[in-house]
């Protein structure tokens, strides 16, 4: 009786190939660092040749550009996990702890987020604002709670720089002491930032505008 040769089934399934290798790139990123990535590596993987990765990527600078869109994804689904209820100010707070969450869950991949030329984390187009899917609408979401429309566009810039900064300084291991707990030291100065620097001046328009 003639054996039958069984069949290696592909990871994926037909027409996803090109989320599948965007996702298996990501986890190499992340386990081993850029310098692992490579297209015959997520090829292997994702159980295909490197030409059909080519249908889908035109090279590795092309899907090392996707992972980067595809981190703001998952940086958007972990900051709107659980959203806080309560005043903006608290509201922010969270965020802040989240994005630094965030980073130090996802370092490599973090780095490859905002390590590419100006602009490619918005294949879209400008209007990232104003759509609520995407942390940096999220973030000015918070502050049109705070602010009046003339300063919101400045205090978006300010508390992201803010955060982002903070996330940097963590991931990069460039705190010194290092702090025993990096995730209470992100709520303190978080809270300090919302609660002593945002809400004040934030009362006191209110109360120029009223």
């Amino acid at each position: 009786m003639a054996k039958v040769r069984s069949v290696k089934k592909s990871p994926y399934h037909h027409g996803d190939l090109r989320l599948t290798a965007i996702r298996v790139a990501a986890q190499i990123i992340e386990k081993d660092g850029l310098a692992a990535l490579s297209l015959q590596a997520v090829a292997s993987r994702s159980g295909v040749t490197p030409m059909a990765l080519y249908r889908h990527f035109s090279d590795k600078a092309a899907l090392v550009s996707a992972v980067g869109q595809h981190g703001f994804t998952i940086l958007h689904d972990a900051l709107a996990h659980g959203k806080s209820v309560g005043p903006p100010s608290k509201t922010l707070t969270e965020w802040g702890v989240k994005y630094v969450l965030f980073a130090r869950a996802h370092r490599n991949l973090f780095k490859v987020m905002f390590g590419g030329p100006p602009g490619w984390q918005n294949p879209e187009g400008e209007g990232l604002a104003d759509r609520p899917d995407t942390a940096f609408g999220m973030l000015t979401a918070i502050m049109r709670g705070l602010f009046p429309p003339k300063d919101v566009d400045l205090a978006v810039l300010t508390a992201w720089s803010f955060v982002h900064g903070l996330a940097s300084l963590i991931v990069d291991n460039r705190l010194n002491p290092v702090p025993p707990d990096a995730i209470h030291l992100t709520r303190t100065v978080s809270r300090f930032f919302a609660e002593r620097l945002v809400a004040p001046v934030s009362n006191k328009n209110s109360l120029q505008s009223s």
